[in-house]
């Protein structure tokens, strides 16, 4: 079983990084210690077994563990309440006989599958100290990155048609903060668009990537309304390339568009369409009514 165990680690450590270290468990299963760290900076631990011809994997009890000790388990609280949506986007099964979450899939599906597992454990085991939070205290992921969008938007003439410093209502959290917000006018329809810059060159590049998730499976929001994550992922941070790839690899699944700040196709696609919807007539609405709301100011 060591020998699996070692030939797991080797390829799980092909597609996503080094730093991944394996054991045998006492039940004929693999334990992968993965690159991503808790909100306390422990590391997250995944269980990996054979089935016939299905994977089983299951989070060692540390999702319940998270739960127990922030008074979160009971089924209507927050962090339990994000776990049902967890459970419905990934498929998870969720094991309160023995405490743990799992995910069964075939060995074809294995290594997306151990992407999104752990997507899942670490959403949940970071998410859930935020969710303990009172709405003002939750800062927002970005401000170096949201004061170069500011002077982009300035050079474009459309810093003061804008609206700074949003608040997005979610089913959990009370209140998350969105750097930007207009509206546009499309088909009878009102549709919302959203801001949240991401600095991932600093510090807690994969707990930032987490709270992404966690606001992108928890806000109000209307299936047309946008919600537009710009990082910057340039710098030192070892892990800002792994939370880059997993808020990528979510996007299209949790609805929501990534631009990467840094790379400059990307930056302007995003800066011009933020220009063309304020400037145009979809925007007409919205200039009106933030100018309007200036005038009272």
């Amino acid at each position: 079983m060591n020998d699996q165990c070692e030939e797991l680690k080797e390829q799980v450590q092909r597609f996503l990084a080094d730093g991944v270290t394996s054991r045998p468990t006492r039940d004929n299963g693999c334990l992968l210690q993965m690159p991503f760290r808790d909100s306390d900076g422990d590391p997250i631990r995944i269980a990996v077994y054979h089935m016939g011809d299905s994977i089983v994997f299951n989070d060692a009890g540390v999702i319940a563990g998270n739960l127990f000790t922030l008074g979160q388990h009971i089924q209507d609280t927050p962090a339990f309440k994000l776990l049902r949506n967890l459970e419905k986007a990934y498929g998870l099964k969720l094991d309160f006989d023995n405490g743990r979450v799992t995910l069964t899939v075939t060995k074809e599906e294995m290594y997306d599958a151990l992407i999104d597992f752990s997507k899942v454990v670490l959403t949940m085991v970071t998410a859930i100290p935020h969710i303990r939070v009172e709405p003002h205290r939750l800062k927002p992921l970005g401000q170096r990155l949201k004061a170069k969008i500011k002077d982009q938007y300035k050079r474009a003439n459309i810093l003061d048609l804008v609206e700074h410093d949003y608040s997005l209502s979610g089913e959990i959290v009370e209140s998350w903060p969105v750097d930007f917000h207009w509206w546009l006018r499309r088909n009878g329809n009102m549709e919302h668009v959203y801001v949240v810059a991401v600095d991932l060159d600093v510090t807690e590049a994969l707990v930032k990537a987490s709270r992404v998730t966690t606001l992108a499976l928890d806000a109000k929001r209307l299936s047309y309304d946008k919600l537009r994550v710009v990082l910057d992922s340039h710098g030192e941070n070892s892990n800002a390339s792994i939370a880059t790839s997993l808020m990528k690899k979510y996007s299209e699944r949790l609805q929501y568009k990534v631009y990467d700040f840094g790379q400059e196709d990307e930056r302007r696609t995003f800066i011009n369409q933020s220009i063309d919807e304020i400037t145009s007539e979809l925007g007409e609405s919205w200039r009106d009514f933030w100018r309007k709301q200036h005038a009272l100011t």
